[in-house]
């Protein structure tokens, strides 16, 4: 009894009243609260301009597309993505490849995602804050 002395039951209006435990990671978000999303314009800027557009290793389509992202209220990326671009090769001389680039928690989403064929690398270009 010597280590419980002084503990008592809690009331139910007490409990309503305390902190509620929180999951980590994510912010939860109210029902009914619209979660805020980031467009991603994704385009090839060299060669024919096409390339199949894989986010988070699905397909999407050929580029240019517009890719939806939800982010924080603080206009961050909920979670990490990975947005990739599949160039064909257009002839028995070359060999297909992917650029790929990865979006994390912590990045400001850009609102654009260049991708080129020719430097096979990808650029992110983002709004003029004013």
């Amino acid at each position: 009894m010597g280590a419980l002395t002084g503990c008592g039951t809690i009331k139910p209006e007490e409990a309503q009243a305390m902190p509620q435990p929180v999951e980590q990671g994510l912010p939860l978000e109210k029902p009914g609260s619209e979660v805020a999303m980031a467009v991603i314009e994704v385009t090839v800027a060299d060669g024919d301009g096409a390339g199949m557009v894989v986010v988070n290793r699905q397909a999407v389509g050929l580029a240019p597309q517009r890719v939806e992202l939800p982010v924080t209220a603080h206009g961050f990326l909920r979670q990490p993505v990975s947005v990739a671009v599949r160039f064909v090769a257009t002839d028995v001389t070359e060999s297909s490849f992917s650029v790929e680039e990865v979006l994390e928690i912590t990045d400001r989403p850009p609102t654009r995602l260049v991708f080129s064929r020719d430097d096979q690398r990808a650029r992110r270009v983002f709004a003029e804050v004013r």
